[in-house]
């Protein structure tokens, strides 16, 4: 799977017609999106922070020592892709932290 395509998949459901918009407080019938299975995802400042790469918690996702340099390419990519697709349809990202984003080990998964 290209980096690209989960960027597409997002853009295609952003863009999916529905009546109700961002700024629309009269819809009744919001958008829903189905999150993906997360429970090997890890926040973001985990994968990025070399030593809790290296030296996971007790308890947390272990594949994070093993990721590599291509890993953390793509992780980066898909986020800037996926912050393009959300800016495209005039939509705001509300609270962009580094423990709001999960990471999962499946580069193309999520």
């Amino acid at each position: 799977m290209s980096v690209r395509e989960p960027a597409a998949r997002l853009y295609a459901a952003a863009t999916h017609h529905h009546p109700c918009r961002t700024n629309d407080r009269q819809c009744g019938n919001a958008h829903r999106w189905d999150t993906p299975d997360t429970a090997d995802a890890v926040e973001i400042h985990t994968l990025s922070n070399p030593s809790n790469r290296v030296n996971p918690l007790p308890g947390a996702p272990a594949w994070t020592v093993h990721a590599s340099w291509l890993h953390l390419v793509n992780v980066a990519a898909n986020l800037c892709l996926a912050v393009d697709v959300v800016h495209r349809v005039d939509a705001v990202v509300g609270d962009f932290q580094e423990r709001n984003i999960l990471v999962s080990d499946d580069i193309g998964g999520l």
